[in-house]
């Protein structure tokens, strides 16, 4: 059997096995949405055009070396994106030029061809070590994943096992409005940063909040930081951004809440316990097709002749955030005091004053354009951008006096995260205040260090 194994292995099997190479190293980015389909079409193409090229050259131009080049083409076509990374990573002072580092990787493609053909008599032994090592890198790209898939899972039901075990009933059910600021940071941080006296924190005072200036997240990105709250966890962050999407779609806190009795409701861009999203971020995209192409040649050749196919995610794009920012107030003021059947838990995800920023005059929003090198304009349209989430939020209670009727919680995710600001703790110091409708213990509330505790607090009191 071993014998048999290595004479297989003596073949050049290394330009089909990076395919099924670059196959597991995308699935190990995260979880997708499988589809048998696009993974069968994917190895039948993949296959036909190696063999294809392969046939044709060694049958026109004679070029027995040809599979060696075929390599070097499939690695620089499926890992484009991260070559480019790296080299720029090296060279930072200069931007990588995608032509030149094709044709470089072309000629190094074709030496390596021409040492191969000068010392074929040792071509089964290369391609035996070029065969085992592919493979397994195949084996361990494909542990890693099953690994984090089941890290992922495990993460989830213990935290559906340890908060339904501990947690009580909710007496009595009350709504809960969680309108939570993306990178909003705490007052303490606008004051010390920004030298600004945020004008929200007294509004609030007297409608009854309280505030915790000093509470933080675990982390400065906001699907950790959010995935941490649904999933009461505040340390171990996923691996990987599309692992937190996949554990905030799958998540505790929902489920947990629906067991309580209480309807879980969400205007965000995030699957959060697969309630359906406003708008699909291209960020953690699930589909196996697009996880495929991603970083690939054919996705730089989308992004300049295919805007149909490749977009861009919303929040780089000026109108589509407004247009956002615009139905979830408009949806939130539509949906808040509707009577239901069940009390409800309604998540409330604002992209204020999350760049790009705005400006608001005279009753529109108007984008700011600034170098970003320019600290200055940076925390000037930070905080113009701000002072319009304290008008919509002012606005929102204003108008709506039956809010104070429920428990409402109005937070960032996490603190300040310009490009300027590197370390510290003003990243992951967010805003917070909460209102409760009813006597409750505020010696507990103080005691919370992180955002991601509160649902248990609400749970629990």
């Amino acid at each position: 059997m071993v014998e048999k194994v290595k004479q297989i292995f003596h073949f050049t099997l290394y330009p089909y096995l990076i395919g099924l190479f670059y196959f597991a190293y995308k699935l190990s980015f995260g979880p997708v949405e499988f589809d048998w389909q696009v993974a069968l079409s994917y190895f039948m193409i993949f296959s036909t055009i190696s063999f294809g090229i392969i046939f044709l050259v060694k049958r026109l131009f004679s070029f027995k070396q040809v599979t060696v080049l075929l390599f070097f083409c499939w690695v620089m076509f499926f890992f484009h994106g991260d070559i480019i990374r790296i080299l720029e990573t090296i060279f930072t002072q200069s931007k990588v030029r995608y032509k030149y580092v094709w044709l470089t990787a072309f000629f190094i493609g074709l030496i390596f061809s021409y040492f191969s053909f000068k010392f074929r008599k040792y071509n089964a032994s290369l391609n035996m070590i070029s065969n085992v090592f592919i493979s397994f890198l195949i084996i361990i790209n494909i542990l890693q994943t099953v690994m984090q898939y089941s890290r992922a899972n495990a993460r989830i039901l213990t935290a559906i096992k340890n908060n339904r075990t501990f947690t009580k009933e909710i007496s009595p059910k009350t709504d809960i409005i969680w309108i939570l600021m993306d990178e909003y940071a705490s007052s303490v941080v606008l004051k010390s940063r920004f030298s600004f006296n945020n004008s929200l924190d007294s509004f609030l005072i007297k409608k009854g909040f309280f505030i915790l200036p000093e509470i933080k997240s675990r982390s400065n990105l906001t699907m950790y930081s959010v995935n941490s709250i649904f999933n009461f966890d505040d340390s171990i962050e996923p691996y990987g951004l599309k692992y937190a999407a996949y554990e905030l779609e799958n998540s505790a806190f929902p489920i947990i809440l629906k067991e309580k009795g209480y309807k879980f409701k969400a205007l965000t861009f995030f699957n959060i316990g697969n309630e359906k999203q406003i708008e699909k971020m291209y960020t953690y995209h699930q589909s196996l097709i697009f996880q495929l192409i991603q970083g690939t040649i054919l996705d730089i050749i989308m992004q300049n002749y295919s805007k149909k196919y490749y977009k861009k995610p919303f929040y780089y794009q000026k109108k589509l955030l407004i247009d956002y920012n615009g139905y979830v107030y408009k949806n939130f003021l539509k949906e808040v005091n509707i009577e239901a059947a069940k009390p409800i838990f309604f998540w409330v995800h604002f992209l204020i004053p999350h760049g790009p920023l705005f400006k608001h005059e005279n009753g529109l929003l108007k984008p700011l354009t600034f170098n970003p090198a320019d600290t200055s304009s940076l925390k000037n349209g930070y905080i113009e951008y701000l002072k319009y989430g304290n008008y919509l939020l002012e606005k929102m209670i204003n108008e709506n006096p039956k809010l104070l009727n429920k428990i409402v919680i109005i937070s960032g995710d996490h603190g300040v995260n310009l490009g300027y600001i590197k370390e510290g703790d003003d990243r992951i110091k967010p805003y917070f205040a909460i209102y409760i409708p009813r006597i409750y213990d505020t010696s507990e509330l103080k005691k919370l260090k992180f955002i991601s505790q509160l649902p248990y607090f609400l749970l629990n009191n």
